[in-house]
């Protein structure tokens, strides 16, 4: 189940942060995993996602390191 998930503003990619401490970047008009992003720290929990208002950074809040990945 994704923690947070995220939109870009075309609507044609949707970011999805896991427990797993990736963050899968979807493909709607395929409907197919389009990239996995591995965060650096195994035992981090993503839990919010947010877009740079440019949309070439997604950057990653989480709770159990109480880091901020970009």
């Amino acid at each position: 189940d994704p923690e947070s998930i995220q939109v870009d503003s075309s609507g044609s990619k949707v970011y999805l942060a896991t427990s797993q401490a990736t963050i899968v970047v979807v493909d709607i008009s395929t409907n197919s995993v389009a990239e996995t992003i591995s965060l650096p720290v195994s035992t981090a929990k993503s839990n919010n996602l947010i877009l740079s208002n440019d949309e070439t950074h997604v950057y990653v809040g989480s709770s159990t390191s109480n880091l901020l990945y970009k």
